[in-house]
């Protein structure tokens, strides 16, 4: 049974679900997706412990999307239907179940895992101070960064490389951390 502070979480972050569909570029029936991002929300609710560390509106999110890639993986399971691999199967686009299987750009749930990792690591860089996040982004190549070279990374900080590399092994000290808390 969800208590009344429980209840208020769902009702207060039902957009979430919306926001965490649009994220993950889900190509579903949307009514479909709504009730399931509610599972997730709901169960989210009932679970979320304010003294993990955790912002509500990052564990609810978490919650949702983890909900929306188990649905994923379940209906994306094969039914075993003997099905010829040259039979038409959409009339208006006269597609076969060959040129579905052809096309390697289809792949809603690595895209989806992806699309999840990086919302978990943009959340982990956001714990870090600016200096660290700069660093960590331009060592590693992080949100389409361009990697950057030690020395090119301390004139743009106006700090010496020395220091830069004592601010890499700080950053990568506290992610470890993070992940760790989990």
């Amino acid at each position: 049974m969800m208590s009344e502070e429980q209840a208020k979480l769902v009702i207060e972050n039902q957009r979430l679900i919306s926001l965490m569909i649009k994220k993950l570029k889900i190509k579903w029936d949307y009514e479909e997706l709504l009730e399931v991002g509610m599972i997730g929300l709901c169960k989210g609710a009932l679970w979320y412990d304010p003294t993990k560390g955790y912002t509500v509106s990052t564990y609810l999110s978490k919650c949702i999307a983890n909900e929306l890639l188990m649905h994923l993986r379940k209906i994306s399971k094969p039914t075993y239907k003997a099905m010829s691999l040259n039979e038409t199967f959409n009339e208006a686009d006269n597609l076969t179940l060959l040129d579905v299987l052809e096309d390697e750009r289809v792949n809603v749930e690595r895209e989806t895992e992806q699309t999840l990792l990086a919302i978990e690591i943009n959340n982990l860089l956001s714990k870090l101070d600016d200096k660290e996040r700069f660093v960590i982004i331009h060592k590693y190549e992080l949100n389409g960064a361009k990697r950057l070279k030690q020395g090119d990374v301390a004139a743009a900080l106006g700090l010496s490389q020395g220091y830069v590399s004592r601010i890499e092994k700080r950053a990568l000290k506290k992610l470890k951390k993070f992940i760790e808390e989990g």
